[in-house]
């Protein structure tokens, strides 16, 4: 079975050749080529190819994020990071992670010289044009935590600060325009970088007591904010050329109720083509809900929210897209497909296993789940 890296292309659309996958008992690494994902059936996948440890021989790690980008040299790469509070917070994957297990360890530290928590690891391309983009890193803003930059592949990292940033607060996820344009919500504010994220204004366009994910729509340069008021998770979006005129709030709920019912945590917003899908990281005492709706500029369109899983002993964490194909993916590697902008849903994987070995994955949770596509679609 041949494999490849997408890594050359400008054109957003050709969809995903290979799809990859990381948490689990172990912290591991999986990956599956596209035509089996889009194949599948329940079960069909349990035996995930990879299955090894990008954190080789320490079990301790939790791995909570994974990211698809670029090296210094513009090679394709992943990068997983973890957050147990010890050293090598980030690991950078050789160009080709189906022939070798070899990932470099790479430390960052906090100002107060404390290990750091990183909830999310992106990769965007530089305004310039240079062939290794950006990557940022957020997370844990306690004891003095700051953004993390990062313009060589991953090698190295740079300390961003938060201006006027509540350090009980953290920053759950972050997102590019592909142009050098980057933003995040956190604590009551709106943060924006217009400089391939070297620095970053804070703005409180809209009432925001505590953010909790962004998204970014190329197809119709369209942000999305989620966060918390009033005890409920709202939604607001804004045109790429006016970051001050947003949407109406709009309460984030449908069929399947509430998304605020499923815990006020990290919120992963996914986006192609005017269609979005928000994936809230799951509380492991309340149902799996998604939302999806449809944005251009500040037009707030179909929302309906949707039931995954029935019950709490198996929850959804994290998605992703290409574009045609939408994954979920949760608790003990289950991994659930839609194939109609989110609307739908089959579960294609359940347990992940390698080589007939039981329970790899173990009752852990997924950290990340990733097509190897370059964001923003």
């Amino acid at each position: 079975m041949t494999y490849k890296f997408r890594g050359t292309t400008t054109d957003y659309t050709e969809g995903a050749t290979r799809w990859s996958l990381a948490g689990g008992q172990f912290g591991m690494f999986y990956y599956q080529s596209n035509d089996n994902v889009t194949a599948a059936s329940l079960n069909s996948l349990t035996d995930w190819l990879g299955g090894y440890e990008p954190y080789t021989g320490d079990t301790t790690k939790t791995i909570r994020a994974l990211g698809y980008g670029k090296d210094a040299s513009g090679n394709p790469i992943y990068i997983a990071s973890q957050t147990t509070t010890t050293a090598n917070e980030i690991a950078v994957s050789s160009t080709d992670v189906t022939s070798t297990n070899t990932w470099t360890m790479v430390n960052l530290t906090g100002s107060s010289n404390s290990k750091v928590q990183i909830f999310d690891v992106v990769w965007g391309a530089d305004s310039g044009g240079a062939a290794a983009g950006t990557w940022m890193a957020v997370g844990e803003q306690s004891s003095g935590q700051h953004v993390y930059r990062s313009r060589d592949g991953g090698a190295s990292w740079s300390s961003i600060a938060v201006p006027s940033g509540d350090s009980g607060e953290d920053v759950h996820t972050i997102a590019s325009n592909g142009s050098g344009t980057w933003a995040f919500v956190h604590d009551d504010g709106f943060y924006l970088s217009t400089n391939d994220g070297a620095s970053f204004t804070k703005s409180t366009p809209f009432t925001n007591e505590r953010g909790l994910g962004i998204g970014y729509n190329k197809s119709n340069n369209t942000w999305i904010a989620i966060y918390v008021n009033n005890s409920g998770i709202r939604m607001r979006t804004c045109s790429g050329t006016d970051f001050t005129t947003w949407s109406s709030e709009t309460l984030i709920t449908g069929t399947a109720g509430e998304l605020g019912d499923v815990g006020q945590n990290q919120h992963y917003v996914r986006a192609y083509n005017g269609r979005v899908m928000i994936v809230p990281r799951r509380s492991a005492s309340q149902q799996s809900i998604i939302a999806i709706c449809d944005v251009n500029g500040t037009s707030i369109s179909n929302l309906e929210t949707i039931q995954i899983i029935t019950g709490n002993s198996e929850y959804i964490h994290v998605g992703y897209t290409d574009g045609s194909t939408w994954l979920l993916g949760g608790r003990t590697g289950d991994v659930f497909r839609s194939t109609d902008n989110a609307e739908t849903w089959t579960q294609i994987s359940h347990s992940i296993n390698v080589a007939g070995i039981n329970s790899l994955f173990g009752n852990s949770n997924m950290g990340g789940i990733v097509g190897d596509v370059y964001l923003p679609l």
